[in-house]
């Protein structure tokens, strides 16, 4: 049974795949640890009831958008 020429080069490619497939859950679980490190750091600056309010993120008051970390009122 002949092999043919490019045997080598497919496994080239199908290990090159692997190696990028782990490489970008690598990278997920990296920036999903990332925004979620941010989410509690701004839970405990502004305090739980404050972040969990339906206005959402985006209504904060100007003093906790700041980085002021005193609570919300």
């Amino acid at each position: 049974m002949a092999t043919s020429g490019y045997l080598p080069s497919e496994w080239i490619v199908v290990v090159a795949a692997v190696i990028f497939w782990i490489w970008w859950h690598v990278r997920c679980i990296h920036d999903e640890n990332r925004a979620m490190n941010e989410a509690v750091e701004l839970y405990r600056r502004i305090g739980v009831d404050a972040a969990m309010h339906p206005a959402g993120k985006g209504q904060l008051p100007d003093n906790v958008r700041n980085g002021n970390p005193a609570k919300a009122d």
